[in-house]
């Protein structure tokens, strides 16, 4: 699947298709790297999507690079959504990319806690917005 296929450009965001989640770019000079934010729901319907499209940014990406994802903007993530970000996770670590979660709703923080996720990702700020 290419990312045409998956995205359909906003103004300065990307909405996945047929799901209730969009992606915003942000340009990162410190650290080098891309930062995502997040905004709406991350779920059985958009997870493959963003999965898919993290992953063929992450290809792209050359160490020492960062990945960050702003979650400050979903309102709901289900355990398939916590999935994605363990895959996610997993290829950065291959990737030697360091992978960084911020802006965290208490909300979407206790669901991460409550499966146990806590303790394998690096959050910044994990309550507030991303510097």
């Amino acid at each position: 699947m290419t990312l045409s296929q998956i995205l359909q450009p906003r103004a300065n965001s990307f909405k996945l298709k047929a799901t209730r989640l969009s992606l915003e770019p942000v340009d990162s000079a410190k650290p080098t790297g891309l930062a995502l934010v997040l905004a709406g729901d991350l779920d059985t319907n958009s997870s493959g999507e963003f999965q898919s499209f993290v992953l063929e940014s992450l290809s792209e990406m050359k160490p020492p690079s960062t990945l960050i994802l702003d979650l400050s903007g979903l309102t709901y993530i289900s355990s398939t959504g916590v999935g994605s970000l363990t895959a996610i996770l997993g290829e950065a670590k291959r990737r030697h990319i360091a992978l960084s979660i911020c802006g965290i709703p208490k909300h979407i923080w206790n669901i991460i806690d409550l499966l146990g996720f806590t303790a394998f990702f690096s959050f910044i700020d994990a309550f507030e917005a991303c510097p």
